[in-house]
């Protein structure tokens, strides 16, 4: 059984560490991938959902 002291960090969290220290000094710039394109389902489930909200917006009273 090994016991951590503060000086000998957890190797795990010292690897993480040095793999963040190696990307926020790279020289290349790292473009991470973003979100999936739209497709038309998701316009149709958005396009169903703002109308669900006006007609609930213009069925009130105007009182939230």
């Amino acid at each position: 059984m090994r016991i951590y002291v503060d000086a000998d960090a957890c190797p795990v969290v010292k690897e993480t560490e040095q793999v963040a220290k190696k990307a926020r000094q790279s020289k290349k710039k790292v473009h991470l991938k973003g979100p999936d394109k739209r497709t038309r389902a998701d316009n149709e489930k958005f396009a169903d959902g703002l109308a669900r909200l006006l007609e609930i917006a213009r069925n009130s009273d105007g009182l939230a």
